[in-house]
């Protein structure tokens, strides 16, 4: 199943690498254009391959994938894996089976300094997550270090949006876009745990 998060191109000169829990989303690229969403966790969970709680082990740089290599070969999308002990699978199948750990791609907006990142983010995490083909970044891009971030051959998952879920304090955020906006299917729950349950039985 093909994620629907959208993708950001970056170019120019770097930025200075962030490496705080509050600059972990500033981190990444927001999603762009049209993208599905879902009244309440257990919809989202349907619909997704595989949905896991688990604890953050580490982060390392990802794939690089240029989206029009014919007219701008040098502008090109860069992202970071997130290696998740996987704790419970939650609903769906884990494709990476042969694994506790599964392997998540998310878009960067700037460079990032991977080991504080590690360092400051958040341990506990509920994810939605659909396989991708790590050969391919749709069709007419180009593909830069396939393997980078995770073990060589393994499998290679992306959240949608709302997909990223921890706990900050007492409230309940995603990595990419406010769970509030999503409607009170989302922001009625407060804990990982009321997510986990709703995911499970919609």
């Amino acid at each position: 199943m093909a994620t629907l998060v959208g993708c950001s191109q970056s170019s120019g000169p770097s930025l200075e690498p962030v490496g705080s829990a509050g600059d972990l989303r500033a981190a990444l690229a927001a999603p762009e254009g049209n993208y599905r969403t879902f009244e309440t966790p257990g919809e989202l969970g349907r619909e997704v391959d595989v949905v896991v709680r688990g604890t953050i082990t580490g982060i390392a740089e990802g794939r690089s994938i240029v989206y029009d290599p014919e007219n701008y070969p040098e502008e090109s999308q860069s992202h970071m894996v997130v290696s998740v002990r996987v704790d419970d699978i939650v609903r769906g199948q884990q494709a990476a089976g042969e694994t506790s750990e599964v392997y998540v791609e998310v878009p960067t907006s700037v460079d990032v300094d991977t080991d504080a990142l590690a360092d400051a983010a958040p341990r506990d995490v509920l994810l939605f997550l659909d396989e991708v083909d790590p050969r391919s970044g749709g069709a007419g891009t180009r593909v830069s270090d396939v393997d980078a971030g995770r073990p060589v051959d393994s499998r290679l998952y992306a959240p949608w949006p709302a997909g990223f879920l921890y706990l900050d304090g007492d409230q309940v955020e995603d990595l990419r876009i406010d769970v509030i906006e999503l409607g009170p299917g989302w922001s009625e729950h407060r804990s990982l745990d009321s997510l986990e349950r709703a995911a499970a039985s919609g």
